[in-house]
């Protein structure tokens, strides 16, 4: 078994979901020889290159490489409410970001985002109505993919009857 600080990169990242387990570890010589922080639990994390506002959740203290940030939020923000706005932000990041061959950001940029003043209450509202919206989401691009299997599923029976001759094409009505 793998010991150590997960070490979280743009591919353990589920966009809007969360990182529970990582491919990576650093031992805690390793973190010492970098100079890196372990964050807690319940960190934003936040793409700042290639995929640029691409978010997830950690559910482990965690630490990551340069191409993303991690916002660690205050007492008073829920961290689903956080999500939520940056989320909602995104369409909006291309505007600022710098951009050569891919959009970047940097801590900066990302820093003089504002963030809305909610009460906390509001905060945890806001973070249901996402979380209730994603699962949502969820199921129904479930069903979507389901009803795509089916229809593969009869179009090959269907396929199957023509060639066999269960069933007679020639005579099939418009």
């Amino acid at each position: 078994e793998v010991t150590g600080t997960p070490w979280i990169a743009i591919g353990n990242r589920v966009d809007g979901g969360v990182v529970e387990r990582t491919q990576k570890f650093l031992t805690q010589e390793g973190l010492s020889e970098v100079g890196l922080t372990v964050a807690p639990p319940g960190t934003l994390l936040f793409a700042m290159y290639a995929s640029v506002g691409k978010t997830s959740v950690t559910s482990v203290p965690a630490v990551w490489n340069q191409a993303i940030l991690g916002l660690v939020p205050n007492p008073d923000v829920d961290v689903r409410f956080l999500l939520a706005w940056m989320e909602a932000s995104r369409p909006a990041l291309p505007a600022i970001a710098r951009s050569a061959t891919q959009d970047n950001l940097n801590a900066d940029q990302v820093a003089r985002l504002r963030v809305p003043n909610e009460t906390f209450q509001r905060q945890r509202e806001i973070g249901a109505m996402r979380d209730t919206i994603v699962e949502t989401k969820l199921e129904f691009n479930q069903a979507i993919a389901q009803g795509i299997r089916l229809l593969e599923e009869r179009k090959r029976s269907l396929i199957t009857a023509a060639v066999t001759g269960e069933f007679d094409v020639s005579s099939a009505s418009s």
